[in-house]
């Protein structure tokens, strides 16, 4: 009889490693392994396991974890390893090894991932926050004066938007580290989000973030970007340069009674 629970995800195959970095931002463990069993693909995850309480095995061992994300399907006899270390567990699927998940726990419950919508609504909503923080900086100035002569034959919102669908085919830098061709020489301040496990369940707010951010690490004001609250987490913009040094000031720092754990944010 089957004796395990889990909670599961349905994903692709191609879409393991993205369905984990959401995983750990909705669950926003403490500490939490990744089994694989497969050795000669674990390289894969070498950057999620540089985290502070992240580690990647192929044998769930005896030390107690958060959660434990399975990204290859267990066996029964596995599955009952990784609930004897976790306090949670979730196995990432295909939707054709639904059934034999089923036959092998007690209780399986799904866990919602974001789609391709929650997806392009996110990175919509993150170019809107850039593009509003470039404009209240008063950056653009110097591009304004080469887009002017288009207004003459297009809307403004015409011109933005097709900038805009040009970011948004090259996701992998952002609106900050973009420059118009004509003015490349300006250079810009590339930016670094951090994930804090405080958030408004907490009671703390974006004041207390910014200054448990000064005062443990001396760093200027200016260069903390914006803070974003959400309920269970708070995510941190600041300048790339002092990243390293915020986390290493941040984690472990006593927040409204809680003990911080910050990482760079995996999206």
């Amino acid at each position: 009889v089957p004796a395990a629970s889990a909670r599961y995800a349905v994903v692709e195959k191609s879409g393991i490693e993205s369905a984990v970095r959401a995983a750990l931002d909705i669950i926003n463990p403490d500490s939490a392994l990744i089994w694989d069993p497969m050795a000669q693909t674990q390289a894969r995850w070498h950057e999620t396991s540089v985290d502070p309480g992240m580690r990647v095995v192929s044998d769930p061992g005896t030390e107690p974890v958060d959660l434990a994300i399975a990204v290859r399907l267990p066996t029964a006899e596995a599955l009952v390893q990784l609930n004897a270390v976790a306090g949670d567990t979730l196995i990432l699927v295909r939707a054709a090894q639904m059934p034999y998940l089923r036959r092998i726990t007690q209780r399986a419950r799904a866990l919602q991932l974001p789609d391709a919508v929650d997806r392009a609504r996110d990175q919509a909503a993150r170019l809107r926050e850039e593009v509003r923080d470039l404009v209240e900086r008063g950056r653009g100035s110097a591009e304004l004066l080469a887009l002017a002569p288009l207004f003459n034959t297009y809307d403004p919102a015409t011109v933005a938007g097709a900038l805009a669908a040009e970011r948004l085919a090259s996701p992998s830098t952002t609106v900050r580290e973009q420059q118009m061709p004509t003015f490349r020489e300006q250079q810009m301040p590339t930016w670094v989000r951090l994930h804090a496990n405080v958030g408004r369940q907490d009671y703390v707010s974006t004041g207390d973030i910014v200054g448990a951010v000064l005062n443990a690490t001396g760093v200027s004001k200016r260069q903390v970007g914006k803070v974003e609250l959400r309920d269970r987490f708070a995510l941190i913009e600041v300048r790339a340069e002092i990243a390293q040094e915020v986390l290493r000031g941040l984690n472990g720092l006593q927040l409204k009674g809680k003990k911080v754990t910050a990482r760079v944010d995996r999206r």
